[in-house]
């Protein structure tokens, strides 16, 4: 006797399909980065950049240790995390394009020290650098959130 095949029922193919949606949506909404985590990694980013801008290596590593256990607190407190590393063209190319911001920022704040004798510019150059990374990180919560949201009106 021929055993009926149940992969053309389309009553299960749209709950396999749900399912599917549902685990992705529970996926994304454990993979949101934190609110604390955007504020903290733009206050470390602006202050690396500060004392780049500054020439204080003492302060760069100080920045990077903090940088390294912000991201450590992340993944210890979060369930699920998105992957730290750019993936594809378009991730490696906004990571380069920071990467080019930030010494255009330090580049400009240094010759506004040299230059005019500004003493704030590595505060000025840590602060535009911070908003930035704060903006790119709300930007990225937007982003979790719209994927969420197109879920559940699928």
């Amino acid at each position: 006797m021929p055993v009926k095949d149940d992969s053309t029922n389309p009553a299960a193919s749209k709950a396999a399909l749900d399912l599917a949606r549902s685990a992705e949506r529970t996926s994304l909404k454990q993979t949101i980065p934190p609110v604390w985590f955007g504020i903290v990694i733009s206050i470390i980013v602006g202050g690396l950049v500060a004392a780049v801008t500054a020439g204080t290596t003492e302060l760069v590593a100080v920045a990077l240790a903090a940088l390294a256990g912000a991201i450590s607190a992340r993944r210890r407190n979060q369930p699920a995390y998105a992957s730290d590393m750019p993936k594809g063209p378009t991730q490696i190319m906004a990571l380069l394009g920071l990467i080019g911001i930030a010494f255009a920022i330090i580049t400009g704040a240094k010759l506004l020290g040299e230059t005019y004798a500004i003493t704030w510019a590595p505060a000025i150059s840590g602060t535009a650098m911070a908003v930035l990374v704060y903006g790119l990180s709300i930007l990225e919560r937007r982003r979790y959130i719209s994927l969420i949201q197109r879920d559940d009106n699928a």
